[in-house]
This record gives C-alpha cells, sequence and structure tokens, in this order.
C-alpha cells in the first residue's frame, strides 16, 4: 500500500465515523493479529530494505508509521 492508499483510507474511516477521531491508534504485531500495541511515534521518512528500517539514510522509499 502507498501513502497515499492509506491517507484515503483513514480520511474515509473518519468521514464515516467521526468519533475515531479521538480513539487511539494501534498495530497489530503479525500478520495473524496475536497482539496489538499502541502506536507510539510520529511517521518518518527512511530507506526500507528487506526488515530493516533506517531513518538516516539520504535514499528513502518508504515511510514507518511506528
Amino acid at each position: 500500500m502507498i501513502l497515499k492508499e492509506y491517507l484515503e483510507n483513514l480520511n474515509h474511516l473518519a468521514k464515516e465515523n467521526p468519533k475515531s477521531l479521538k480513539m487511539k491508534v494501534v498495530f497489530s504485531i503479525d500478520d495473524e493479529g496475536n497482539a496489538f500495541k499502541n502506536v507510539l511515534f510520529s511517521p518518518s521518512m527512511g530507506c526500507h530494505n528487506g526488515n530493516d528500517f533506517d531513518n538516516s539514510s539520504t535514499k528513502k522509499n518508504a515511510v514507518c508509521i511506528n
């Protein structure tokens, strides 16, 4: 998913469910939903290469949401 699609989905969610704007944001620790944690950090741009994310890299190809 690209950031544009993500924003469109968030904006649609907020428009259809205004109460969601006051709710906490959480993420699943894996694809199966075995546990959930709070999003703690603001998004940042960086270089994603496999399992690594480097936000100090000059080559930026991804946005990290937590």
